[in-house]
């Protein structure tokens, strides 16, 4: 998901999908932990996803305080 798409959510769309996003992120450290899976490529990129969900989510509250 890119990160046009992520901000046009609203924010309990975005918490959702922050869950399920540590969800998956948590699933894929434990395949590369037990060995299951060769890359640390996904890791990355479900790090770097999960915190432009919370970046969007803050600047979103701060909008919605200054409104």
């Amino acid at each position: 998901m890119k990160t046009k798409e992520i901000r046009t959510k609203k924010i309990n769309e975005l918490k959702t999908l922050l869950e399920d996003t540590s969800k998956e992120f948590f699933k894929t450290k434990m395949q590369v932990v037990t060995g299951q899976l060769m890359t640390h490529r996904q890791l990355r990129e479900l790090r770097k996803r999960i915190a432009v969900i919370k970046t969007v989510i803050r600047e979103k509250e701060i909008n919605d305080e200054r409104s």
